[in-house]
């Protein structure tokens, strides 16, 4: 997902997003682990994902203090 994608999303999307991608990261691990899954990429996608995410969520709360 783009940053301006999720720049236009409210704080609590961000958030609901995150715990989403969150579980997803986790059962991609378990899925590689017992073969299931043979796209590894995908899970390096998705912690990119909330590694964006994340930096968006503590740049507003640098602005708000």
């Amino acid at each position: 997902m783009k940053t301006k994608e999720l720049r236009e999303k409210t704080e609590g999307e961000r958030h609901k997003l995150l715990h989403e991608l969150a579980t997803e990261v986790r059962e991609l691990r378990f899925k590689i682990a017992t073969r299931e899954e043979t796209k590894h990429h995908t899970l390096r996608l998705a912690k990119k994902d909330i590694a964006r995410l994340k930096t968006l969520l503590g740049e507003s709360e640098r602005t708000l203090d």
